[in-house]
């Protein structure tokens, strides 16, 4: 008999430091035993009004989860970036002119004023 597929959260109350990895052995009631590993957590260490909260399962770990948790993680990195850079596109101007262009333009923060130079 395959033992079914199990994936545990649990609030942890001491705000002891969480270890990745560890393995905890769970049972339900008399009817079920099964041995869980850490594979998550949300740690407060400068909160003890946070409680810690610990996500556990029983599925063996792959390079295929391995790979999978560090494409969405990718995936993830690379929005960021692209948003960031968006913002720093629109929200930036540089003006090259021998006049303040603010006479001509209305200026936003961040907007640059380059004088071009005489000999």
């Amino acid at each position: 008999q395959l033992d079914p597929a199990i994936s545990v959260e649990v609030t942890d109350t001491t705000n002891d430091v969480p270890l990745a990895g560890e393995v905890r052995h769970l049972k339900v009631k008399e009817d079920y035993e099964q041995d869980v590993m850490l594979i998550g957590y949300t740690w407060y260490p400068f909160s003890k009004a946070n409680n810690t909260v610990l996500e556990f399962d029983n599925l063996p770990a792959s390079i295929l989860n391995t790979q999978a948790i560090l494409a969405n993680r990718l995936t993830s990195i690379k929005e960021l970036l692209q948003q960031a850079t968006n913002k720093a596109n629109a929200s930036a101007n540089n003006y090259i002119s021998d006049t303040d262009p603010s006479t001509y333009t209305d200026l936003n923060v961040g907007d640059i004023w380059t004088r071009k130079l005489t000999e």
